[in-house]
């Protein structure tokens, strides 16, 4: 049986007339990929650099997954990438707490992923997030009560935190909750107090006890 290279490698010129090379890989059927370009002039040059995808496992161009498969871990104490790190920065203090992240988990289980849970990321747009921030202002709480602007706003602000991790770490290229504005709050709405404030007072808190341990020995 003949050998079959995982990718091929061919010319194409452009509007200026320079010769530009592409590859084209295989997907799990067997069908060719769409092109994709080396940005090399040269055939050596490109198949180098072509080499170097499929060794670094970059080859195959980046899957497009659902939003239940790429967030569906995220808050989880032991589970979240983001949590991770976090914890790991924590030498100075500003890491994350289990607070926190036990407020932020149900924000996306009740909120987030019965809405955009199969949605691809790559259909998720500013109108989609617009959408879906409009239809959580319809959504009753356990109170039998729509959600007020600022619970809104809190489930809001974690989604923009969670686009915002993917995209510094360059798993995604596009935030688009970053075009997405906030509710106007009503000043004298009563609510819960922001997930924020809550890591605030548990940092406080922890630098309390340690100092009762320093200096009363408790």
């Amino acid at each position: 049986m003949r050998y079959r290279e995982p990718f091929t490698i061919f010319p194409r010129k452009n509007k200026t007339g320079k010769s530009i090379w592409y590859f084209q890989t295989y997907d799990e059927s067997g069908k060719r990929t769409t092109a994709r370009s080396t940005g090399q002039t040269n055939k050596a040059a490109a198949r180098t650099y072509v080499t170097e995808l499929l060794k670094a496992g970059k080859l195959q161009p980046r899957k497009d997954p659902t939003f239940r498969e790429y967030f569906g871990d995220w808050w989880d104490w032991e589970k979240c990438n983001y949590i991770q790190l976090r914890k790991a920065d924590n030498a100075g203090g500003s890491g994350i707490s289990p607070v926190y992240a036990e407020n932020c988990r149900p924000f996306l289980m009740n909120h987030m992923l019965p809405y955009f849970g199969e949605k691809r990321l790559s259909a998720i747009t500013v109108k989609t997030i617009e959408q879906w921030k409009l239809s959580l202002l319809e959504k009753q709480t356990r109170f039998k009560k729509p959600m007020s602007a600022t619970s809104v706003n809190h489930v809001l602000r974690t989604l923009k935190t969670m686009y915002k991790e993917a995209v510094r770490i360059s798993d995604l290229s596009y935030d688009p909750t970053d075009a997405v504005r906030f509710l106007k709050e009503n000043r004298k709405e009563k609510s819960f107090p922001t997930i924020q404030e809550i890591h605030q007072w548990g940092l406080l808190l922890r630098f309390f006890k340690r100092w009762n341990r320093i200096y009363w020995g408790r």
